[in-house]
């Protein structure tokens, strides 16, 4: 008969506690490791979204254009403070493709491009105008009251973009093959909801509510736009202004802020 033997008791619970042991050793890796994943994805969620803010913003203000002592159509930065502007938003450019009326302005479809095609009641156009040969050009606005696309432009097959316009007395006798850029008026601002911080936008022209563009950032720091003259020194002045410089902070609960900059020269920067 074969002599049989069992595990004593003393080596059950030996074997049950090295269990144990080692069961809480793998149990705490994985929260561990799941904490540590989490904290990484949070982190890379706020980088994103400070990274997209501050490039988002560039890209918006990269069209914007002042001239230094200028007025009215000359400079697009309308209110400047460190956490909000107000400007004129470019959302397309084109030709003219015959001449104006005080209250029409037809571009050529061919020439156009833009974000979208320009919207009655929200845009506005700005041509390039000469008043004299001894004068020196200059953009005139008018607000856009009409668009229409059922007539084509002299010699071309296909529609044109017919824009009717706030009379203008300045744009009659305009020639062909003007320039003209499309505008609307945008707001930029850091603001509160829920008790968090926000990076918003909303079309004064169309008369939106502010939304949310990114965020949350952190508390009043969280974006901030510092102006730059010509000689890279900050300035109140909004006709001085030659380049701005975009800063965002972000956070998330359990991780470190993460701020970014980027610096965006205006349209005619070169200009004294």
């Amino acid at each position: 008969m074969l002599n049989r033997r069992g595990f004593t008791l003393v080596e059950i619970m030996l074997a049950t506690t090295t269990m144990l042991i080692v069961s809480g050793a793998v149990y705490q890796l994985l929260v561990t490791a799941q904490r540590l994943s989490r904290t990484q994805a949070a982190q890379l969620g706020v980088q994103t979204n400070v990274r997209g803010a501050v490039l988002a913003v560039l890209n918006e203000l990269r069209e914007l254009s002042s001239v230094e002592g200028g007025s009215g159509a000359q400079n697009d930065l309308l209110s400047t403070t460190p956490g909000a502007m107000i400007y004129r938003a470019m959302r397309g450019t084109g030709f003219t493709c015959q001449p104006a009326t005080e209250s029409e302005v037809r571009i050529s479809r061919t020439s156009f491009s833009g974000h979208r095609e320009p919207q009655a009641g929200r845009d506005s156009v700005l041509l390039y105008l000469v008043a004299a040969p001894e004068t020196v050009p200059a953009w005139t606005p008018a607000a856009i009251t009409g668009m229409s696309t059922a007539a084509s432009c002299p010699g071309v097959i296909g529609s044109g973009i017919t824009l009717t316009v706030s009379p203008t007395v300045g744009l009659v006798g305009t020639g062909a093959g003007t320039p003209v850029r499309f505008y609307e008026i945008m707001e930029l601002r850091l603001y509160q909801s829920d008790g968090q911080s926000w990076l918003g936008t909303r079309s004064i022209s169309a008369g939106e509510s502010i939304q949310p563009l990114f965020g949350p950032l952190t508390g009043p720091d969280g974006f901030r736009l510092t102006y730059l003259s010509a000689s890279g020194l900050p300035t109140n002045n909004p006709t001085a202004i030659k380049s701005i410089e975009v800063t965002a902070r972000g956070t998330s609960v359990g991780v470190p802020s993460f701020e970014l900059s980027g610096q965006v020269a205006l349209r005619n920067a070169w200009r004294r």
